[in-house]
């Protein structure tokens, strides 16, 4: 799985890595690798059997993100991650269709696609998100949508918020965030909490940099289940204009309310 994972990553971003200084309309592109730790606690395998129960260093995790400009004030962000879990690697595609209409503002809508190795499950959500900058190094991110999965009738709701901050000179980002889902379906009703808290650090050498964060997930409600968390950490090389907290190049985050409930196993 992990040859297929990276060629596909690699495929991905080596266009805009070849096409980042030159004026095709890609602005900026980035490309990250790293490892995973999973919960091996009480969460793992709450909502069902798991294919791995094990308490692995070495899960892979690896990203891919291309800002193409359309005209001066609008633009398209693709991105695409694959992840293994405790259940089978995740893979999914996000694409926004952004607005710029000043420095300190980008909207837009979002569709994103994903599909679990080894489980005949894929989902997908759809909604609006938007950046806006509450300062010089400060912005936030929000976004809400629906989605649905192929598989035991499951459709969501959700909403979140991402707040990002430059510090120390502006060489690190740290940034929080928070998705609330709910899930309503006869056979499993629960309410799923995302929350991240992480940082990136520039480190030596043009466009590179380091991250790391922790998640924490949790299910209450009528389907409640033991907290997860999730430890990621990696590298990312960043080529032409791209990250940071202005709206002029920040990211949109995917959101994927159905990861966690991939993680506990219940597909």
């Amino acid at each position: 799985m992990r040859p297929f994972v990276f060629s596909l990553l690699l495929a991905i971003v080596a266009p805009a890595l070849l096409w980042a200084e030159i004026p095709l309309g890609i602005t900026g592109a980035e490309f990250s690798i790293g490892f995973v730790k999973q919960d091996s606690g009480a969460a793992a395998g709450s909502l069902g059997p798991i294919k791995n129960p094990g308490d692995d260093l070495d899960i892979s995790l690896g990203f891919a993100a291309v800002n193409v400009a359309l005209t001066q004030y609008h633009g398209v962000q693709g991105d695409a991650v694959l992840e293994e879990t405790p259940d089978g690697a995740i893979g999914r595609l996000g694409a926004h269709l952004f607005m710029t209409p000043n420095s300190a503002q980008k909207y837009g809508i979002f569709g994103m696609l994903a599909d679990v190795d080894g489980e005949a499950v894929t989902y997908g959500a759809a909604g609006v998100e938007g950046i806006l900058a509450l300062g010089t190094r400060t912005s936030i991110e929000l976004r809400c949508g629906i989605g649905a999965a192929s598989a035991a009738g499951l459709d969501f709701i959700f909403v979140g918020a991402r707040v990002s901050h430059q510090i120390l000179g502006g060489s690190t980002l740290i940034y929080a965030g928070y998705d609330l889902t709910e899930f309503d379906e006869i056979g499993f009703s629960a309410w799923a909490h995302d929350m991240v808290l992480g940082a990136r650090v520039n480190l030596a050498g043009r466009g590179l940099s380091g991250f790391a964060e922790v998640s924490r997930s949790r299910l209450t409600g009528v389907d409640a289940a033991p907290d997860e968390t999730v430890v990621r950490a990696g590298l990312t090389l960043s080529f032409g204009r791209i990250g940071g907290t202005s709206p002029l190049t920040g990211q949109f985050h995917t959101a994927d309310p159905v990861s966690q409930l991939v993680r506990r196993g219940f597909f």
